[in-house]
């Protein structure tokens, strides 16, 4: 979902030291530094990378020092990256649901845009976040039931609706969902839908309550709070993905006075005194070149 991004050094300065998430103003995650040396000559690499857990954006800082054209001397020079949003194919029923639930933490209006079958994975994937063992079923012939929820001691059906935001959610396809319900043998229920309910539609579900068939309603801005509330357990950051924003090509923000690797410090927080090179004059980190460094001891 993020792409690479070679901004001027005026946008790259102010985003990659923001403590907040450009996109969508949740604090970001900030990582411990990590050190890499040259294997051939005096050059160093520190890098800190910082993510949002909410909706994934990250940005990176670069100090290099050494015998780098930019840190010669007491001096050590600074570069920031960041990802950029793609275009992201809503109607893709390929899409991961972690590029998904990422995605509409950004762009919330995009959840009219989802594939059915999409918000049906991605109604799964949030009622698993909170501890049950979820069945999506069958797309043609599930009966009435798209979700089936057990915890060990209860077993419930949901039913997803996408509709459009302005078309609500009417009384009889509560009662639809109650007599598929009864059809499945379940005695408990969840209407999800994209959208939001007419009077007739809550107290129908209020209805089925008091008799013992308890029908719970989630329109749209419940479950998007519901996806930001268990977001931050879906974060995750392999060795690949590490590697790749390392090497991600940015833009040469400033130098300072060199001063040596600290585990876990702040190295966003470094004084820049120096911007004296052109606003996209952009310092190149080639692939090949990383392979030559080794992280410190």
């Amino acid at each position: 979902m993020w792409d690479y991004s070679c901004a001027s050094t005026l946008l790259t300065l102010n985003c990659v030291t923001s403590k907040k998430c450009v996109w969508c103003n949740k604090k970001l995650l900030r990582m411990d530094p990590v050190g890499f040396q040259a294997e051939a000559s005096q050059r160093k690499l520190i890098v800190q990378i910082s993510i949002c857990p909410y909706c994934g954006w990250w940005t990176v800082f670069r100090i290099f020092q050494g015998d780098h054209p930019r840190s010669a001397g007491l001096f050590e020079c600074y570069e920031g990256a960041m990802g950029s949003l793609k275009e992201f194919d809503l109607t893709d029923i390929s899409a991961p649901l972690s590029d998904v639930r990422n995605y509409l933490q950004i762009k919330r209006d995009k959840v009219f845009d989802l594939h059915p079958r999409i918000f049906e994975e991605l109604v799964g994937s949030v009622f698993r976040d909170y501890g049950w063992e979820v069945r999506v079923t069958a797309y043609t012939g599930d009966g009435g039931i798209d979700i089936v929820l057990t915890d060990g001691m209860r077993t419930v059906g949901i039913q997803v609706k996408k509709h459009k935001k302005g078309k609500k959610v009417e009384a009889e396809q509560i009662r639809a969902l109650a007599g598929a319900l009864m059809l499945n043998g379940l005695t408990e229920g969840v209407f999800v839908t994209t959208s939001s309910y007419r009077r007739g539609a809550i107290k129908t579900a209020e209805k089925y309550t008091e008799i013992g068939h308890p029908i719970r309603l989630m329109d749209c801005q419940k479950f998007l709070d519901a996806l930001e509330i268990v977001q931050p357990e879906q974060f995750n950051l392999d060795g690949k993905t590490f590697k790749n924003r390392v090497l991600a090509k940015g833009a040469y923000i400033g130098s300072g006075i060199e001063k040596p690797f600290i585990e876990k410090e702040d190295i966003y927080t470094r004084q820049i005194i120096s911007s004296a090179y052109a606003v996209n004059e952009l310092l190149d980190l080639h692939e090949e070149q990383v392979p030559h460094f080794a992280a410190e001891e």
